[in-house]
C-alpha cells in the first residue's frame, strides 16, 4: 500500500459555495459503491487444494457479503488513487511541489446517476479555501488508463465536495500522532452519514499491511465525529517474500474480537494479491482477493 502525501485543510468551517459542477453531482450519489461481483464463499473446496469450504453462518452471512463488498471498493478506490497520482506527478511533476493539497476519490457516474465503471480522483488547491485543480478518469481493467484534465484557473467548488473535504479534515484529525503513513478513503452512505475509511500504509516493498486501519463516521454535513473504530488491534505489516526472496504463498492472523473477517481484510488480500487466513471468534477463514471462503471452528 503506497502513500500519498496530502496536507490538511487549514480553516475550513461550512462553506456554502455557487458554483456547481456538474460531473460531480452523480459521484456523490452513490451509496454501497459494491458491485455484484463480490461474493461470500459458498459450500465446495477448490481444485488446488484439500482445502473444504463451509457454508457462512447464516446470522454472519450479511456482514460476510457487506465486508467483501467494502473491501473490494476500498481497494478500487485506493488504488486508482495510485494511479491517477502518478499520471499528474507525470504531467506537473511532484503534486504537493505544485501546490496540490488535498484529494477525493469517487466512482465515476453517467448523466443518469449510475456507475460507469470508472474512478473519478479529485485533486484541490492547498489553500485556505481549497479549490479543485484537476480530475483524473481513471479506468481500471487489464490495461487501465489515466485521463488527467486541468482546471484553469482552479475552480471553487459546491457544498456538497467541501462537506467531504472538511469530513476527510476531520477523520484525521480524530486519531492521536502516530508513525504509520494513513491513506483516507471517503465513502458518501446513502442514510446521508460519510465514512471515511483511514488506511495504515506503507512506503516499502513486499510488505502488506493489515493494520493499524480505522472507520470514521462523521455526521452528514460533516461537522462532527460521530464514531472512530479501529478495523485492527495494532499496527500490523507482514513480509510477502521470504528471506530466500520468494513470494510467500499466503498470509496469516487472529482477531479474536471480530466474529468475521472485515474489509479491511479484504482490502489487504487485493492490495498484497495473496490469500489471508483470519482467525476470529467464530472460525477459521480465508480471504482470498475475489471472496471470503469460511473454513469452520479450530
Amino acid at each position: 500500500m503506497r502513500v500519498h502525501r496530502t496536507g490538511t485543510l487549514r480553516g475550513m468551517s461550512r462553506w456554502c459555495c455557487a458554483l456547481s459542477l456538474s460531473f460531480a453531482l452523480p459521484l456523490l450519489s452513490v451509496g454501497c459503491l459494491a458491485t455484484a461481483g463480490t461474493r461470500a464463499a459458498r459450500g465446495g473446496n477448490t481444485g488446488a487444494t484439500s482445502e473444504a469450504y463451509l457454508p457462512v453462518p447464516a446470522d454472519l452471512q450479511p456482514a460476510v457479503e457487506r465486508a467483501s463488498a467494502l473491501g473490494a471498493n476500498l481497494f478500487l478506490l485506493d488504488a486508482s488513487t495510485a494511479l491517477a497520482w502518478d499520471a499528474l506527478a507525470t504531467r506537473i511533476g511532484p503534486p504537493n511541489a505544485a501546490g496540490v493539497g488535498h484529494y477525493l476519490a469517487l466512482i465515476g457516474g453517467n448523466g443518469h446517476g449510475q456507475p460507469d465503471g470508472s474512478v473519478q480522483v479529485l485533486f484541490f488547491t492547498d489553500e485556505y479555501v481549497p479549490r479543485l485543480a484537476y480530475r483524473v478518469r481513471v479506468s481500471m481493467g487489464k490495461a487501465p488508463r489515466s485521463e488527467v484534465m486541468e482546471l484553469d484557473p482552479p475552480v471553487v467548488v459546491h457544498e456538497q465536495l467541501m462537506t467531504l473535504l472538511n469530513a476527510r479534515l476531520l477523520a484525521l484529525e480524530a486519531l492521536p500522532t502516530r508513525k504509520q503513513a494513513l491513506n483516507p478513503v471517503v465513502i458518501p452512505q446513502r442514510n446521508g452519514r460519510i465514512v471515511v475509511y483511514l488506511l495504515g500504509a506503507t512506503r516499502e516493498r513486499n510488505v502488506a499491511v493489515l493494520g493499524r486501519h480505522y472507520r470514521v463516521e462523521v455526521s452528514p454535513d460533516g461537522t462532527e465525529v460521530e464514531s472512530v473504530t479501529a478495523l485492527s488491534g495494532a499496527e500490523l505489516e507482514l513480509p510477502t517474500e521470504d528471506r530466500s526472496g520468494h513470494r510467500v504463498r499466503a498470509l496469516a492472523v487472529t482477531d479474536a474480537a471480530v466474529d468475521h473477517p472485515t474489509e479491511t481484510h479484504v482490502f489487504a488480500s487485493r492490495m498484497a494479491n495473496l490469500p489471508i487466513y483470519v482467525t476470529t471468534g467464530r472460525g477459521r477463514w480465508k480471504v482470498r482477493p475475489s471472496a471470503i471462503e469460511y473454513l469452520g471452528k479450530p
